[in-house]
């Protein structure tokens, strides 16, 4: 007797491993976890087809098809159909807008992120870069602020404003990456010009300036006070996250 639920949870099973691989090859498994689970992604692939070969041996075996079956094979198909309706894609700047920002991440960071930030802060501009920039905003916001009033920073990231924002001030913003999208945090560090900023909500810019005393949210907080400010491409990575996801340089 030929069992037709099996062949039909066969290549349900077959169609989500070459989904699940096609994110992998294609590099957009980033756009939803941390570094650190792409070899699981890999290996879930790997295991979704071998549970799709399991299902060979009961293709013979009978079987009723019910209503339980069916859901269950919608809920195999699920990632895939969703995915073909909402295409998967890299967080942005509604995500920062609903999340709120951090001006201040939370953490310890230590080993080869701190040693960038220390070897940058040497030459008197901290530049603040996706492998360093967690750990540069917590230095010069939160752990010792007072230490880097005066310097030079080279910032790149979204522009966000939100309604605790006085009028000339914006953030320059990253998601920061825990484990998965769903945790993303948005991190950025105030600025404030003399013109505001020239570009539109969610835009990606350079923006170069000196650390100063400042007033965010009606707290005190070191800013950015803006000498220069230009759009430029989002780079191919907009995530940032915390140590251990970059090798040292």
């Amino acid at each position: 007797m030929f069992n037709a639920m099996a062949v039909l949870r066969c290549l349900a099973l077959l169609v989500l491993a070459w989904w699940v691989d096609g994110l992998a090859d294609s590099g957009m498994v980033a756009a939803l976890v941390h570094p650190r689970f792409f070899p699981a992604v890999s290996l879930a692939a790997g295991a979704l087809f071998f549970l799709a070969l399991f299902q060979c041996r009961r293709f013979t075996k009978p079987e009723k098809l019910n209503a339980w079956s069916i859901a269950g094979l919608l809920l195999i198909l699920s990632p895939v159909l969703v995915s073909a309706v909402l295409p998967v894609g890299y967080l942005g700047a509604q995500t920062i807008e609903k999340r709120g920002l951090t001006v201040a991440p939370a953490g310890e960071y230590g080993g080869a992120e701190a040693e960038r930030f220390s070897r940058n802060d040497a030459e008197g501009v901290i530049e603040i870069r996706e492998e360093n920039f967690a750990a540069a905003l917590k230095e010069i916001t939160h752990d010792n602020p007072a230490r880097h009033l005066g310097k030079r920073v080279v910032i790149s990231g979204m522009v966000h404003r939100d309604k605790g924002m006085r009028d000339n001030q914006f953030a320059v913003t990253r998601l920061l990456l825990i484990c998965c999208a769903a945790d993303a945090v948005p991190v950025g560090l105030i600025c404030e010009s003399e013109d505001g900023c020239p570009v539109a909500e969610g835009a990606w810019v350079r923006v170069e300036g000196t650390l100063e005393e400042g007033v965010y949210m009606q707290r005190p907080l070191t800013i950015l006070k803006v000498t220069a400010v230009d759009a430029i491409e989002p780079p191919p990575q907009p995530y940032v996250y915390p140590p251990g996801a970059y090798r040292p340089e």
